[in-house]
């Protein structure tokens, strides 16, 4: 069995963002990253659009070469290895699949209003793999994302201010992305220090994209209350104007993603990076 083939939105890197890649540690196309060389991999019947594990699990042919371009592209947009393996198949949340296709159905007219949104809520319920999965469907549909931590914000933001090339770098793919997606607001060292710098990243951020009716996405523990206690009104009247909020509640699915894995493991099966 064959994979479905790459999107033309899916094309080699810029010789810019290749370097970059890189330095992240991509994976080699000589050790396929699926396959590890050995061109097939098992894992589950492709039918109308998702991985059914309600079918048998079947061989496939593994295209090495798609699976590097892809898993490259991914990195290029902050989505490591991991939750490049991710696919609509793991969203067994209700949560998951309706902020996803709320934003999916309509994105062109989400964009073009600059509207994202805010998923809050406890730890392991989805609101990570919603982001990711959002940002892979408009990737499939060729907007340009990027997917950051909280914490990444702020390293990239200050290593511009010794550096022209991270400054140019972080106006282009973090200010101005079309569609901006900050993973963990609020976990990020509360140090007196760092919380100041907290503040400034998120409201330089957050003003620029608003004001350049850009979507932002944060996924984040706290509420909106703790939000504003932690960066100020200012950023939470930014956020208000320009996000759908959404709570994710319900058992933290982390334990049972691990045992998955395991499972999928022990019987031979290989998960390959996908956009759907």
């Amino acid at each position: 069995m064959n994979l479905p083939p790459l999107p033309p939105t899916i094309y080699p890197l810029n010789n810019e963002d290749s370097f970059r890649v890189d330095q992240m540690g991509s994976a080699d196309m000589a050790n396929c990253l699926t396959c590890g060389g050995t061109k097939k991999f098992r894992w589950y019947v492709y039918a109308s659009g998702i991985y059914d594990s309600s079918t048998d699990e079947v061989g496939y042919e593994c295209p090495c070469i798609d699976q590097w371009l892809l898993h490259r592209h991914l990195l290029s947009s902050g989505i490591l290895v991991n939750y490049q393996r991710y696919s609509i198949f793991d969203s067994r949340s209700s949560e998951v699949n309706e902020s996803m296709s709320e934003y999916i159905d309509d994105f062109d007219a989400y964009i073009r209003n600059g509207l994202g949104m805010i998923l809050h809520g406890s730890s392991g319920t989805g609101k990570t793999l919603s982001a990711v999965l959002i940002a892979k469907a408009l990737i499939l549909r060729g907007v340009s994302v990027h997917f950051a931590t909280f914490n990444e914000l702020i390293s990239s933001f200050a290593a511009g201010w010794h550096n022209e090339e991270s400054k140019a770098w972080f106006y282009k793919k973090i200010k101005n992305a079309s569609v901006l997606i900050i993973d963990d607001v609020g976990k990020e060292m509360k140090s007196q220090g760092s919380l100041g710098l907290s503040r400034s990243v998120i409201d330089e951020v957050l003003r620029h994209r608003v004001g350049m009716s850009k979507p932002t996405f944060i996924t984040t523990n706290s509420t909106m209350e703790d939000m504003s206690k932690l960066y100020g009104l200012s950023v939470l009247s930014l956020l208000s104007e320009s996000s759908i909020e959404r709570t994710f509640t319900g058992e933290d699915y982390r334990r049972k993603v691990a045992e998955l894995k395991l499972d999928e493991t022990r019987r031979g099966l290989t998960r390959p990076v996908v956009l759907v």
